[in-house]
């Protein structure tokens, strides 16, 4: 799921995009903007089947900018900052923030994972062996 955050308003619209979104200042736009530097259908984002965002101008007079850059198409990352017009919109992907990158088993690991569990049980004693000896107990000391 991914929004657009209208920068600059209180409170803060937030739309919540589409696999096709149309941006403009004609009412049958999914986002229609009060803004008369915006065309009537001046952009879309279109959702790939990949999954990312395309932001596409659609021939609009005053062009659509992604931070300070006129773009024809152009793919979105999490938090770009699109102008469209005099409006600035925030792109926001919130799974993507929170994406890791998978983890990954070093070869070392694997070779020592494998060659274990290959020995017979009663080998793996030198593994993990716990040490019996104790630990000296700590006296209290007096106060002076």
């Amino acid at each position: 799921m991914a929004f657009l955050r209208e920068l600059g308003t209180e409170p803060a619209k937030r739309f919540e995009l589409s696999n096709s979104t149309l941006i403009g200042r004609d009412a049958t736009c999914n986002i229609a903007l009060d803004d008369p530097l915006v065309s009537r259908t001046h952009c879309e984002i279109r959702r790939g089947d990949d999954g990312r965002f395309v932001l596409v101008d659609l021939g609009s007079t005053h062009g659509t900018f992604v931070a300070t850059t006129r773009i024809d198409e152009r793919a979105l990352e999490d938090g770009d900052t699109i102008t469209v017009g005099a409006t600035r919109l925030r792109f926001e992907l919130p799974l993507k923030r929170f994406a890791t990158a998978p983890l990954t088993i070093t070869t070392e690991t694997q070779r020592r994972r494998c060659s274990m569990a290959s020995r017979p049980r009663s080998d793996l004693s030198e593994v993990g062996t716990i040490s019996r000896t104790r630990v000296p107990s700590i006296r209290k000391l007096r106060p002076l």
